[in-house]
């Protein structure tokens, strides 16, 4: 999907926190001893086609594995995205229009409506920064009990974000079978624009766009998995992670456009309103597997559904192939599909407008979809305490309605792990 509304990081972790996915090894370094500090730096590029969407991260991760089995873990994070993304407004052949934007929020349309030969652009430029950290604590008791305890908090020009989270796990026949529960709290802040602003519904006038009040939403997400040991070359796992969002969830960015039924230009324009309310539900199941010869396969299922109609199915698979002489390749594919939110709508009637839907969004990403994503990563061990890998992925994205049903993407990645013992 398109990044430009991004998840906070509060949201990563508690998405991490409540994760199904265990991670296959990435390297063929030893595990990390008593006293060790891993450092790790990467640096991720997203560009989509046509001069869309850039986004350019780096991440600055670091392990301290403690003597008495703990570990604490710290995350830095800064990244800035640029370029232009879809407002909801509709295009128009050889229309005139005058509109742009940062990630303060406002935008001004000189003369917006039909009757002044001047539309708003379906396309916004934006810039948007963010910078922020996150912190975890794991402890083992016993050998068999694991704990966690996280925090985050991160900044952008319009947005804020905080939250807590946290597991345990225990170790139950001998270690071959596991059990997790996972809860994980974020408490957002969006500052969008201009305090005073109309209602999110209320139809835009006199050419001022996105004066949005500012908002709050509040993310809840809990889960439990069970981990199963089948062979010695064979592990599964299932999840089920549960979560709500109160508050403030519509986008202040986005835009509804009215169609004239004659000319079938647009008419007006709306700020979209989405339920103040978001109940979401999913099962993933995740099979890893060692097969004789070295190499590892790690299949991941997820579906998903919540209480805006949308329903999804995700495959994602991955293949790893041991090179020799510390080195390896990555094989990736991911197919995701999923339904059209029950109130989206590509662009509404003039019929449509005598009788507003209480809720509307023209937003693509609310849309039906299909996503395929096809990558390769290569790494190698440098030393014995060094481990280099690249990633590159291309990701090409298909809607039903709407004048940006097609999205294409490129994905580079390459980061650095270096380990330091005492």
């Amino acid at each position: 999907m398109q990044l430009k509304q991004k998840k906070s990081l509060t949201e990563a972790l508690a998405l991490a926190t409540c994760s199904l996915l265990s991670q296959a090894p990435q390297n063929a370094m030893a595990t990390a001893t008593e006293g060790d500090w891993d450092f790790d730096v990467s640096m991720l590029n997203y560009q989509e086609a046509d001069a869309r969407v850039r986004v350019v991260e780096l991440d600055i991760n670091s392990k301290w594995q403690r003597k008495d089995d703990s570990a604490l873990s710290f995350k830095v994070v800064s990244d800035s995205m640029t370029g232009a993304t879809p407002s909801g407004a509709s295009k128009v052949a050889g229309a005139q229009s005058q509109t742009s934007t940062t990630a303060s929020g406002t935008v001004v349309a000189s003369d917006v409506g039909e009757a002044a030969g001047k539309f708003l652009d379906p396309l916004v430029d934006f810039v948007d920064r963010r910078n922020g950290f996150v912190v975890d604590w794991e402890n083992v008791f016993a050998r068999t009990i694991t704990t966690n305890l996280g925090g985050a908090y991160s900044v952008e020009d319009d947005y804020s974000s905080m939250g807590v989270n946290g597991s345990a796990g225990i170790d139950l026949n001998n270690k071959l079978t596991r059990v997790d529960v996972g809860l994980a709290w974020t408490w957002d802040t969006v500052s969008p624009s201009v305090a005073g602003g109309p209602p999110p519904e209320g139809e835009i006038v006199g050419g001022r766009l996105f004066s949005y009040d500012d908002g709050h939403k509040l993310i809840v997400d809990k889960s439990v998995g069970v981990t199963q040991v089948l062979n010695r070359r064979t592990v599964t796992k299932l999840t089920y992670v549960t979560g709500t969002t109160d508050g403030y969830l519509s986008d202040p960015y986005k835009l509804v456009t009215v169609h004239n039924d004659v000319s079938d230009l647009p008419k007006s324009y709306y700020y979209e309103k989405r339920p103040n309310t978001h109940a979401r539900d999913a099962l993933n199941l995740e099979l890893m597997h060692q097969m004789a010869g070295g190499a590892v396969f790690n299949g991941y299922y997820r579906f998903f559904w919540d209480d805006w109609d949308i329903s999804s199915h995700t495959l994602d698979m991955r293949y790893r192939i041991d090179l020799g002489a510390s080195q390896y390749i990555q094989l990736h594919g991911r197919y995701y599909t999923q339904t059209a939110a029950d109130f989206y709508h590509a662009r509404l009637t003039e019929a449509d407008e005598r009788n507003l839907p209480e809720y509307m969004s023209a937003d693509y990403r609310l849309d039906e979809l299909t996503t395929t994503t096809l990558g390769i990563k290569y790494g190698f061990n440098f030393s014995q305490f060094g481990h280099f890998r690249i990633r590159y992925e291309t990701m090409e994205q298909q809607g039903t309605t709407g004048d940006y049903t097609q999205l294409k993407a490129k994905i580079l990645h390459a980061a650095v792990t270096v380990k330091f013992g005492r």
